[in-house]
């Protein structure tokens, strides 16, 4: 198989660059490539409703697919009905640096693709679509000029524990409803939560093994509990609330497929795993959240507030503890 190599190191296989990054694209000088005002993109994905399209989102190890009037655009809806079978995909308050779209490029099978950069020239999640209507609006946008690269983000210190940030999650945790726990997954504020859960005390969170996980959501698809799954990315979050109808297990792979797409899970990257228990209204809901050795999210496991709240409770209540899984 020949190999090559783009600026940024990224691999090239059988002459069909995989892109990674802005320089990866620069590489490919694929046909028709223009770059987008972001917030026009936004808006004008936001303001498709009809059957015809189809939004395919792939971000890190998850991809979803959906049609926009089974979209919601923000987070999850916990307090909905499984049967809407809804796709939640909620982007970040800080905007794409860069948006490129590659019309029938060649790149995706000749789909016409918008993707995401964020500030430091990487990829961030991409948008795949196959309607005609959709093509010719993203047409009719205006041109922009793609950012240039800030450079690396600068690593953040882990070990930092803010105690004027653990205070204000603490007096938050039982008044600031599902909706509030939802927004703090982002992974701009999701390291801040994590150093805070152990502070918390067992009552509002506790440390699960990751090693059950695999096992803890195939009991949940052999019982036809339907849940939403999160998926978090550095610019947006995919939440699947369908029931899944298969998981299969490859090496350290979880695969969980749906009627809306497919989410991977890579057991490797977990570096910690905890549930966690706030009241929403008049309920008692729990989280189960995992996150990588470096402190991000990159997965919750959320209810329907008003489906199958009890026995989720019961089992998320069972599952053993245990802080990591080399601890």
């Amino acid at each position: 198989m020949q190999r090559d190599h783009c600026p940024c190191g990224r691999a090239q296989y059988d002459g069909a660059l995989e892109i990674r990054c802005l320089a990866d694209l620069h590489a490919s000088r694929p046909a028709g490539l223009r770059y987008l005002d972001p917030a026009s993109v936004a808006a004008t994905l936001k303001s498709l409703n009809h059957s015809r399209t189809l939004v395919t989102t792939v971000q890190g190890d998850s991809l979803s697919c959906a049609r926009p009037h089974r979209i919601r655009w923000g987070t999850a809806a916990l307090d909905s009905h499984p049967a809407t079978e809804c796709l939640a995909l909620q982007l970040a308050d800080t905007a794409p640096a860069t948006v490129a779209y590659t019309p029938t490029s060649g790149l995706h099978d000749d789909l016409d693709v918008l993707h995401f950069f964020g500030h430091t020239g990487a990829l961030q999640f991409r948008v795949a679509l196959n309607d005609l209507a959709l093509g010719l609006a993203l047409d009719a946008l205006p041109d922009s000029v793609p950012a240039s690269p800030d450079g690396p983000l600068s690593a953040h210190d882990n070990n930092v524990h803010s105690l004027t940030a653990t205070l204000a999650l603490k007096r938050r945790w039982h008044t600031g409803g599902a909706a509030w726990h939802l927004a703090q997954f982002q992974q701009a504020t999701s390291a801040d939560r994590l150093r805070a859960l152990p502070l918390l005390g067992v009552e509002r969170a506790r440390p699960v093994s990751p090693l059950v996980i695999p096992s803890w959501l195939e009991h949940m698809r052999e019982m036809g509990m339907a849940y939403w799954r999160l998926m978090v990315g550095d610019m947006s979050t995919q939440a699947d609330g369908s029931v899944v109808t298969g998981l299969a297990v490859q090496s350290s792979h979880v695969l969980l497929q749906s009627r809306l797409g497919l989410s991977v899970l890579d057991l490797n990257n977990i570096g910690s795993c905890w549930e966690t228990r706030f009241t929403d209204g008049d309920r008692d809901v729990t989280f189960i959240e995992l996150y990588s050795a470096q402190g991000t999210c990159l997965a919750v496991m959320a209810p329907y507030r008003e489906h199958g709240l009890h026995y989720w409770r019961s089992v998320t209540n069972s599952l053993p503890g245990r802080v990591s899984r080399t601890a």
